[in-house]
């Protein structure tokens, strides 16, 4: 089950942001400070109490593109659950929620950065609808070069818990 992320999450969260992104840099520093942003937002995949994986999306304005946009933060699943669709149904989660609300907040797509190196990272974004924009988006705290990459929104879903 996919529910809506609380302060309580947030140490839970840190940590396997520590543990999954460690190649890009300290998560347990940066993940803290993301999560207690105005318009920072997380779910968890939680099986009956046990967490399975977290999506954190933030909506923010961009001032160089003079809009609000919808970016997905990180997105991690623990070791033991990857490669059994709780990423995917996360990511699915977070594409419903910003097809949702989007439109009334002027927000026309979901982008997300992920490193160069990560090229299993980028061929399942790019299988999920994401394409890369053109564009230098800088470095991770290790020096990963940063691909933005981006998809429009799906059509308004049905009932979805944002």
């Amino acid at each position: 089950m996919i529910r809506r992320g609380t302060e309580a999450d947030h140490p839970w969260i840190a940590q396997l942001a520590t543990e999954v992104y460690r190649d890009l840099g300290d998560y347990g520093q940066v993940m803290p400070q993301w999560l207690v942003q105005p318009g920072v937002l997380a779910w968890l995949d939680d099986d009956a109490g046990l967490r399975r994986g977290f999506a954190v999306l933030a909506f923010y304005v961009d001032h160089g593109l003079h809009r609000t946009v919808a970016d997905l933060l990180a997105i991690g699943v623990v070791p033991a659950h990857q490669r059994a669709g709780i990423g995917s149904a996360l990511l699915g989660h977070v594409v419903a929620v910003v097809s949702a609300v989007g439109p009334a907040h002027g927000i026309t797509d979901l982008r997300l950065t992920v490193a160069h190196t990560n090229l299993v990272g980028q061929r399942w974004y790019h299988k999920s609808g994401f394409r890369p924009v053109e564009g230098d988006h800088g470095l991770y705290a290790n020096g990963q070069r940063a691909i933005r990459m981006a998809r429009p929104l799906d059509p308004i879903p049905s009932a979805i818990a944002v």
